[in-house]
């Protein structure tokens, strides 16, 4: 619907997306584990599943990505433990 709404922005964002996640300085897995900690941060159940699998895909390992989790719920602090399993059903 937005595309055919406005196919300006949804070309600016697509645009921006490949950007963003193209592998340039940071590789792939470091910016899945980038992405997997802001899921947490703004409690988005779909993208930390997303983001596990998918740094996952790109070898992240467990400890990797359980860490990069811990680091993210410190900071995040309101993301809380509840978070923690949809990173373990992932990996």
């Amino acid at each position: 619907m937005l595309r055919q709404g406005s196919p300006d922005s949804m070309k600016a964002f697509v645009s921006l997306a490949a950007a963003a996640t193209a592998s340039n300085t940071i590789d792939t897995k470091t910016k899945e584990l980038m992405a997997l900690a802001i899921g947490i941060a703004i409690h988005c159940g779909g993208c930390i599943t997303y983001h596990t699998k998918m740094a996952h895909q790109h070898g992240a390992t467990k400890r990797e990505i359980l860490e990069t989790v811990a680091l993210a719920v410190l900071h995040g602090r309101r993301a809380g433990s509840r978070l923690l399993c949809r990173c373990g059903a992932c990996i």
